[in-house]
């Protein structure tokens, strides 16, 4: 597997690296620190995030903070 966006190759490292919570807070958070503050846009993506089990979470929190959400896969 070859993901250029997130530059991952987990043929070459053997593992494929999930984000955390404090990660994923982390760039929700700063997503609200661009300026100037325009609508925002978050996208789950990556094989599956419906799977994650910080995805629930994740759509509550950008909810929260008041994100605009979108979801899909690979």
């Amino acid at each position: 597997m070859m993901c250029d966006p997130c530059f991952m190759d987990a043929n070459q490292v053997g593992y494929v690296h999930e984000l955390g919570w404090d990660e994923i807070k982390e760039i929700l958070d700063n997503a609200l620190k661009i300026k100037p503050r325009r609508q925002m846009s978050v996208q789950f993506s990556g094989g599956e995030p419906t799977m994650s089990p910080n995805f629930l979470d994740a759509v509550a929190y950008a909810r929260k903070i008041r994100l605009q959400l979108g979801a899909g896969g690979d």
